[in-house]
């Protein structure tokens, strides 16, 4: 069994915006990064502060129709 190390910077609490999303887009496809941006999350911290991260999923806006069918 292999084991996979994630490579967290230690200034993750501190990404913002590009770097932010450059840091996502290591981990997550580009709909997730793209998503995250639709939804204003432009930090960790604007992450963590979302209750439900799939309840405008749930909803019918139109800026995410394209995205919901890649997700």
């Amino acid at each position: 069994m292999t084991e996979t190390l994630l490579s967290i910077p230690l200034n993750v609490l501190d990404l913002r915006d590009n770097d932010f999303f450059m840091f996502i887009g290591q981990f997550c496809s580009r709909e997730v990064v793209e998503y995250l941006k639709l939804l204003g999350v432009r930090s960790v911290d604007s992450l963590l502060g979302i209750d439900d991260i799939f309840l405008p999923l749930q909803e019918d806006y139109l800026e995410l129709i394209d995205v919901k069918k890649k997700l």
